[in-house]
């Protein structure tokens, strides 16, 4: 991988991680999020203008556009759910981690990948790091471990149906990225995720201007932070080939328990560090097995 090409994955990772300090950090995270989808396309439909070729889709494109795009909308539900509850070095690192190691699972069967003794080691070290995110083995009570409690959270299960949505969109975002150009692609996604959040988010959140005082902030920093994150990692991948682009971003797993250890004064800062970085390396071996 170029120096350029690391240059970009790694300022990807780090604004990847920071919008989700943010939105951690927020009183309305679905909401956000919600409002977030939107920032990025409408900055940057202006530029389909200058796109090559036009902005014709295939049934085939369109039907990845949707399919990401009901996918996306489950991974802000959940993703908003769980950092409701949970801490952002705990979320983040389970999310992003347990997303990887179900497309390194799946996509044998899927894509046909061929799984390579690197792949097995790093799905080995994905494991045994997210157990070490979720807890030790301290007692909490008569036959009880601190660990067996951790996973049974309603922020761990929620975290966990991130990393499924995260898994389920990547599959299909391979394919998609392949049918249509990458930007009309995700300004298409990230408006198809907004459409299927709107009628939750309205019923459920319902949002209102005094509602979003001193959150707007957020919404542009998530929204706009979300969005160049991935416009980084699509110049990225014009650098370098796909696999070390992929697994080079995954050192957002690390940024993300940083972050929530420096900044909101999370505990096991040490531990989870160490637990995020198995998570990390374990996922550069899978991406560069590949």
């Amino acid at each position: 991988m170029t120096a350029s090409a690391l240059g970009l994955v790694l300022a990807a990772a780090l604004l990847h991680a920071t919008w989700n300090l943010a939105l951690k950090q927020s009183a309305r995270k679905l909401t956000v999020s919600w409002l977030g989808l939107l920032v990025g396309p409408l900055l940057a439909s202006p530029g389909l203008l200058l796109l090559p070729g036009g902005l014709g889709v295939s049934r085939a494109g369109w039907a990845c556009i949707l399919a990401t795009g009901l996918l996306h909308a489950l991974y802000f539900l959940f993703l908003s759910e769980a950092y409701e509850r949970g801490e952002l070095s705990l979320v983040y690192p389970l999310a992003r981690g347990s997303g990887s190691l179900l497309v390194a699972l799946l996509a044998p069967l899927l894509l046909g990948e061929i799984l390579t003794p690197g792949g097995a080691t790093g799905i080995g070290l994905v494991v045994l790091g997210l157990f070490g995110v979720a807890g030790g083995p301290e007692r909490t009570g008569p036959g009880q471990s601190r660990l067996l409690a951790q996973w049974r959270a309603p922020h761990v299960s929620m975290a966990l149906l991130t990393g499924l949505s995260i898994a389920g969109y990547s599959l299909v975002d391979k394919v998609g990225v392949g049918l249509v150009h990458p930007t009309l692609y995700q300004i298409l996604m990230m408006g198809g995720a907004f459409l299927a959040l709107t009628p939750y988010v309205l019923t459920r959140q319902r949002p209102s201007l005094a509602s979003l005082k001193g959150e707007w902030r957020t919404v542009a920093l998530v929204g706009i932070f979300s969005f160049v994150a991935y416009q980084l990692v699509l110049f990225a991948l014009r650098l370098a080939k796909v696999a070390y682009v992929v697994a080079a971003r995954e050192v957002s797993i690390v940024f993300g328990a940083a972050l929530g250890a420096a900044f909101l004064g999370e505990r096991h800062g040490v531990r989870r560090l160490v637990a995020a970085a198995s998570i990390a390396a374990g996922t550069v071996l899978i991406g560069l097995s590949r």
